[in-house]
């Protein structure tokens, strides 16, 4: 393998590893995190795990006891829908 590829592989590998932790720190706290706020709950605690697939992230909460089913759907789902809100957001500016 050449310098030049070496290199390539190096940055390939380091910018992965960024953006892995970046697309979690998106999932877990502007996902779940922002709708637990939203509906008037107390984020506890938040763990990124860079041990990932051998360690999860994960982010705990304690809710009002007003919450509602459809409420906690939301925070469920929070993380999926804002990291595919920042996907098409960052890949209409690309565009």
């Amino acid at each position: 393998m050449s310098q030049d590829k070496k290199g390539f592989f190096l940055r390939f590998l380091v910018a992965g590893f960024l953006m892995k932790i970046i697309a979690e720190i998106i999932h877990e706290i502007f996902g779940h995190g922002l709708f637990v706020s939203l509906f008037g709950g107390e984020i506890v605690n938040v763990h990124i795990s860079i041990l990932w697939p051998y360690e999860l992230s994960y982010i705990n909460w304690r809710l009002p006891s007003t919450v509602t089913h459809l409420q906690l759907v939301w925070i469920y789902a929070g993380g999926i829908v804002i990291c595919l809100f920042v996907s098409f957001l960052v890949q209409t500016l690309l565009f």
